[in-house]
């Protein structure tokens, strides 16, 4: 995960990973983005899906409030 965030960082993305635990265990999310509005996140989805074969899902961002 670190290794293709990196990649994925030094092509322009803004794109970071995240821990993340379920009933199976610990795993690592990797996120590009926020992007607003959700034809934009469509569009960079078919994108890195032809440029580094990635299978990836559209999500709502969801902010960190103060």
């Amino acid at each position: 995960a670190d290794s293709l965030v990196k990649n994925l960082q030094r092509d322009g993305y803004p794109a970071y990973s995240k821990l993340m635990q379920n009933s199976q265990g610990t795993y690592t999310l990797v996120l590009v983005g926020p992007k607003v509005a959700k034809a934009e996140a469509d569009s960079l989805k078919v994108e890195l899906k032809t440029k580094y074969r990635l299978q990836g899902v559209v999500i709502q961002h969801q902010p960190i409030s103060s």
